[in-house]
């Protein structure tokens, strides 16, 4: 009896322990933007990470378009991050099309950001 207690505690304990780890690593990124006023959900950041995706480069980019006060679902930037885009650039075209009062949409940013990408 003794026994089995104690390997539920071991298993418990390192349950415990994995998910404090990846409640640290995941954290850091969702707690940025809930203080920068950009909702994310915590599930949206870690399948992000289930994707391979750079959590920090998107969930920066993402705030940083918010605050601009251009409208891009963070879907779009993981795909076109997916895509092999560079995702900053788009964001900083989208931003610069805004200020010159520009239409420019983010299709047509990534697509001339993938044709570049392309001719490398």
């Amino acid at each position: 009896m003794t026994g089995m207690i104690s390997a539920v505690a071991i298993a418990f304990g390192i349950t415990c322990i994995i998910f404090l780890l990846l409640l640290v690593k995941f954290a850091r990124p969702w707690l940025q933007a809930m203080l920068s006023g950009v909702p994310i959900p915590l599930i949206a950041v870690i399948a992000m990470w289930l994707r391979r995706i750079d959590v920090d480069l998107i969930v920066q980019t993402y705030i940083k378009l918010v605050q601009a006060e251009v409208r891009v679902p963070i879907e779009n930037l993981e795909r076109h991050y997916l895509a092999g885009g560079d995702v900053a650039l788009v964001a900083d075209a989208l931003i610069a099309a805004k200020n010159r009062r520009q239409n420019l949409s983010f299709e047509q940013a990534a697509q001339t950001d993938l044709a570049r990408e392309n001719r490398k």
